[in-house]
């Protein structure tokens, strides 16, 4: 018989992931909002840099799940590991704001930077729910997720812009 507090992984991954959306929402309603109500732009600005780390945690994160899939027992799949460390290192490049050599992006390149990340990763978990690799429900999980994140992202980007962080 069942435990009837056991959650199934789909359950239990799609309330974790909704509820890791909230600090990519939380950031881009706040660099719209808090510079109304405050007159002010740098707690928005902080915001930003902290959605900033947090898509750099959680595209790490992603590509790390990948990397583990793969460990367990999923390499019949044929993915290599290098990409997904590649999309980390880039991910954290992109949160690190005081860079000591020549590679300074602005604020919204850097944003770009996780969404592109984020887009990868997408693709390869999309690859191995058509390979069979990740069950089904997975792949649509996934798009969801991403779909919003991606859109918090833009919203904070878009803001950004209009302050001239090109």
């Amino acid at each position: 018989m069942q435990n009837p507090s056991y959650k199934s992984r789909q359950q239990e991954l799609t309330e974790l992931g909704l509820a890791g959306l909230a600090p990519f929402w939380v950031a881009a309603i706040g660099v719209w909002v808090v510079p109304v109500l405050t007159n002010s732009t740098s707690f928005a600005l902080t915001l930003h840099s902290m959605a900033l780390a947090y898509g750099a945690i959680i595209a790490s994160y992603m590509a790390g799940m990948g990397a583990g899939g793969l460990v367990a027992g999923a390499r019949q799949s044929g993915e290599p590991l290098l990409p997904g460390m590649v999309a980390t290192l880039v991910a954290w490049l992109a949160a690190w704001t005081n860079l000591p050599f020549t590679l300074s992006l602005a604020a919204s390149w850097r944003h770009a930077l996780i969404l592109m990340v984020l887009g990868y990763l997408l693709l390869r978990d999309l690859r191995a729910v058509a390979t069979g690799v990740a069950p089904t429900w997975y792949g649509p999980l996934r798009m969801r997720l991403t779909f919003w994140a991606s859109l918090a992202i833009i919203l904070i980007i878009s803001r950004l812009m209009l302050w001239g962080y090109y």
